[in-house]
C-alpha cells in the first residue's frame, strides 16, 4: 500500500506532462539517428557526452514508434520515475524499516523537479542513472556483485554523474557498518569500470587534451567562482520544494487540481500508514515535514542533479522515521 501512494502522487503531479511532444534537445538525437542510427550509440568524438543507453538506445525506440513516440517517450519516462520510487523506497525500507522507506518514496515522488523528467523526452538520461543505480544498490546489498556492476555500468553509460555514486557502491557494507564484504573485488571491478568508460568516452578524451572549456563548464556552472555560493544555495532550496525565484514567484493554477488530488493520496496513504504522525503534523501545522505537494510544479533542481534528490529523499525518509 505504501508503494501504491507513492507511486500514485508521483503520477498525479506528472500526468499534466504526457501530452507535451517534443521539444530542445529531443529533436537533435531523432534527426541524428535518422541520419545515422549509431551517431549516439557508439562514441562520437563531435560530443562532449557518450551516453549509448539513454540517448542512443532509446531514441531509437522512439524513431521506430513514429507519430506515436511523443507520447510513448513520456509514459515511458512516467513509468521510470514510478520504478524510481519503488526501488528508492525499498531500498530504505530494507536500511531503516517499512516507515522510512515510505516516507523516502514520498519524499521522492514529491520532489519540485521528478516531473521534469516525464515532460521533457531528454530526462530519460537521468531516469535510467538513477534506476541503474538503485538497482545496483539492491543488488551489491543482496551480495550480488557481478550484477551489481553491470547495474552500475548502465547507469554511467545512461548519465556520467553516476560514476561519483561508485565509491558508496564499494564501501557499502563498511557505510552500513558491517563486516566488509568483498571491498578489494568491487574495488577492482569498479576501477575497471570507470577505467573503460575513460578510455572510450569522448568528453573524457578532450578533457585530457584541452582541459575545461568555456561551454562545457559553463553547461554545469563550474565557471565563475563567485557565483558558486549562489548555484549552491539555489540548489539546496530545490530540494525542499521552494522555488528559485522567490516570494513573487507565480503559482500556476491550471496546476492546482492536480497538486490537490496528489495531496489527498498523500495524506490519505499516510493516515494509512502512520495515522499518529498525520494528526501531529496537521494539529501543529508542520506541513514544511511533509513532502509538500502544492509546491512540486514549480520548476526549481537543475535534471542533472536529480541524483542529489534520490539522496536526499532517502535521508529525509529515515530522519523523519526516527522522529515519528
Amino acid at each position: 500500500l505504501g508503494l501504491a501512494v507513492a507511486v500514485l502522487v508521483g503520477a498525479a503531479l506528472c500526468v499534466p506532462r504526457l501530452g507535451l511532444g517534443y521539444f530542445w534537445d529531443d529533436y537533435i538525437f531523432l534527426t541524428s539517428n535518422r541520419a545515422d542510427p549509431l551517431a549516439f550509440v557508439l562514441p562520437n568524438a563531435t560530443t562532449i557526452f557518450y551516453r549509448p543507453i539513454s540517448m542512443g538506445l532509446y531514441f531509437l525506440l522512439l524513431r521506430v514508434l513514429g507519430p506515436w513516440g511523443s507520447i510513448a517517450g513520456h509514459v515511458l519516462n512516467l513509468a521510470l520515475v514510478a520504478l524510481a520510487i519503488v526501488l528508492l523506497a525499498t531500498l530504505v525500507a530494507r536500511l531503516a524499516g517499512f516507515r522510512a522507506g515510505l516516507y523516502a518514496g514520498l519524499a521522492f515522488a514529491a520532489l519540485s523537479s521528478v516531473p521534469s523528467l516525464v515532460a521533457w523526452t531528454t530526462a530519460s538520461q537521468d531516469l535510467f542513472a538513477i534506476v541503474f543505480l538503485l538497482i545496483a544498490f539492491h543488488l551489491r546489498h543482496a551480495g550480488r556483485t557481478f550484477g551489481a556492476i553491470l547495474a552500475a555500468a548502465c547507469a554511467i553509460f545512461s548519465k556520467e554523474p553516476a560514476v561519483a555514486l561508485l565509491p558508496a557502491l564499494v564501501l557499502w557494507p563498511w557505510v552500513l557498518n558491517r563486516k566488509p564484504y568483498r571491498l578489494v573485488l568491487h574495488g577492482l571491478l569498479c576501477s575497471g569500470l570507470v577505467a573503460l568508460w575513460a578510455a572510450v568516452h569522448p568528453g573524457v578524451h578532450a578533457f585530457l587534451t584541452h582541459g575545461f572549456q568555456s561551454a562545457a563548464t559553463g553547461y554545469v556552472r563550474m565557471e565563475h567562482p563567485e557565483r558558486w555560493a549562489l548555484y549552491a544555495g539555489r540548489y539546496l532550496l530545490s530540494l525542499v520544494n521552494l522555488p528559485l525565484t522567490g516570494y513573487p514567484t507565480a503559482w500556476p493554477t491550471d496546476l492546482t487540481a492536480y497538486a490537490m488530488v496528489a495531496l489527498a493520496i498523500l495524506l490519505g496513504g499516510l493516515w494509512l500508514a502512520v495515522p499518529v504522525l498525520v494528526l501531529y503534523l496537521l494539529s501543529l501545522r508542520r506541513l514544511l515535514l511533509l513532502p509538500e505537494a502544492l509546491k512540486l510544479v514549480i520548476p526549481a533542481l537543475p535534471a542533472y542533479l536529480l541524483l542529489l534528490g534520490a539522496g536526499a529523499a532517502a535521508l529525509y525518509g529515515v530522519v523523519v522515521q526516527g522522529g515519528s
